[in-house]
């Protein structure tokens, strides 16, 4: 059996966050079902990449914020920031 994460790859590449990390949730669920179709006894599953993007999480947004839109001031002179930091520089200056 094999399984492939390649739409994660696509997510990055065309600049989509949410799209990548839709596709990582898929690709997980994909994991456990192997899982659970296997026995461990007798069943090596192996989980690799081919390769890897960046993916920053980062800022001091609270709990409740939204790790895809904008943090949620506290205070009205409290600036908006975005908690992904998220880049394809390839992509960025060729695309």
């Amino acid at each position: 059996m094999e399984y492939s994460g390649g739409r994660i790859d696509h997510g990055h590449h065309d600049g989509v966050a949410k799209r990548a990390l839709e596709d990582v949730d898929a690709f997980s669920a994909a994991v456990e079902k192997a899982k659970e179709m296997t026995n461990e006894e007798d069943t090596l599953l192996v989980v690799t990449a081919d390769h890897s993007h960046v993916f920053t999480m980062g800022g001091y947004a609270g709990r409740g914020n939204p790790i895809l839109g904008k943090k949620v001031g506290h205070l009205e002179k409290e600036p908006i920031l975005l908690f992904i930091l998220f880049c394809n520089i390839t992509e960025a200056l060729i695309g």
